[in-house]
C-alpha cells in the first residue's frame, strides 16, 4: 500500500509531532530508547540498500522501528523487495521518505542555458520484517555494511576533555568538554552517554559545524532549547549506533521548554542538525557509511 504523497514541510511537521509525542510519553529520548526490548536488533540504525538514512528520514524510520517493534533496520521499496524475489506481505502498510534530487530546466532569463532546481520525491519504503524474505537472503542484504560497534575513539577527534565538579557541559569559549569523574556515574554506558550529548554541543563549533543555536546559547532561551534537542536527537542516533543503552538524566528538565518555545518547524530543524552532527562524528571516527536519502 503507498503512502499518500506530503509536501517537504508537511512531512517536517508530522515528525516533529511525532517526536514531541515521544517525548511527552517517555520524558525524554534516551528513557524511549530504555523500552526497547534487549538484543532487538531493530535498534540499529535505519539503513538501506546504499547505507543509512540522512536528515529527517532517519528519525522517520527509527521511530517506526521502535513503534512497531521491527527486529530488522532494513528498509527498501517495494521494487527492490520484488527484485530479491521476494513480495510484502498482505496488508502491509509503506512507512512515507523523502528524497531531494536536482533537476535541469531551461532558463528562462537567459535562453539557450540550463539551471538546476531541487526536485522533491516521495517514496514508499518497507521493513524487510513487513516481508516473506529469508533469514538466508537477510544475512547476504547485511554484507557490505559495516556496522561500527566497538569502542568509541575519543582520541580520533583532538578534542579537549577535563574530568572534575559534578555536571557535565561543553564549553565554546575554551572549545573544552567537562565530565564528572567517570565513578560519578552508575555505570560506564552512563558516562559515555553524557559524554556523546556534550560531544554533539561540541560538533556545534564555529570551526566544525556552525549552528546559530549553538552561537546565542546564552543569550537566547529559545536558542538554547533548539540546541538541547539538537544534542538530545545527536545522543540518540550515535548511543543507537554505539549501542549505549544508558539514560542521560539531565535532559527531561528541558522538555517543557522545548513544548513551549519551539514550533514544528524549529523542532524539524533540530532533527536535520542531528542528523548533520551524528555523520559529522562518525566522519571523524572512520566509522560513516555511504548515506542514502
Amino acid at each position: 500500500m503507498a503512502t499518500k504523497r506530503q509536501s517537504y514541510k508537511e512531512f517536517c511537521e508530522a515528525q516533529a509531532a511525532q517526536l514531541l509525542e515521544i517525548i511527552k510519553e517517555h520524558g525524554g529520548l534516551m528513557k524511549w530508547r530504555r523500552t526497547w526490548k534487549e538484543g532487538n536488533k531493530g535498534g540499529h540504525l535505519p539503513m538501506s540498500k546504499n547505507g543509512y538514512y540522512s536528515g529527517i528520514n532517519l528519525f522517520t524510520l527509527l521511530s517506526e522501528q521502535v513503534r512497531q517493534g521491527y527486529s530488522s533496520n532494513k528498509w527498501m521499496t517495494f521494487n527492490q523487495i520484488k527484485e530479491l524475489g521476494a513480495s510484502v506481505r498482505k496488508g502491509q502498510k509503506a512507512t512515507g521518505v523523502v528524497f531531494f534530487s536536482m533537476k535541469e530546466v531551461e532558463d528562462k532569463d537567459k535562453p539557450g542555458s540550463v539551471k538546476k532546481i531541487p526536485l522533491l520525491r516521495n517514496y514508499s519504503v518497507f521493513n524487510l520484517n513487513q516481508t516473506d524474505m529469508t533469514d538466508e537472503k537477510q544475512a547476504e542484504l547485511d554484507e557490505g555494511y559495516k556496522e561500527a560497534l566497538g569502542a568509541f575513539n575519543v582520541d580520533a577527534f583532538g578534542l579537549t576533555l577535563r574530568h572534575g565538579g559534578d555536571r557535565a557541559f561543553y564549553q565554546p569559549s575554551g572549545d573544552v568538554i567537562v565530565m564528572p569523574p567517570v565513578k560519578a556515574f552508575e555505570s560506564a554506558e552512563a558516562y559515555a552517554a553524557t559524554f556523546l550529548h556534550e560531544l554533539t554541543h561540541w560538533t556545534g563549533h564555529d570551526s566544525r559545524l556552525p549552528r546559530q543555536c549553538a552561537k546565542d546559547y546564552s543569550a537566547d532561551l529559545k536558542a538554547r532549547a533548539l540546541e538541547e534537542l539538537v544534542a538530545e536527537m545527536g545522543s540518540l542516533f550515535l548511543g543507537v549506533h554505539y549501542g549505549i543503552k544508558a539514560d542521560v538524566v539531565n535532559h527531561a528538565s528541558y522538555v517543557d521548554s522545548w513544548k513551549q518555545l519551539l514550533g514544528l518547524d524549529d523542532i524539524a530543524v533540530a532533527i536535520k542538525e542531528a542528523t548533520k552532527a551524528f555523520t559529522f562524528v562518525l566522519k571523524i571516527e572512520g566509522t560513516e557509511q555511504a548515506l542514502a536519502a
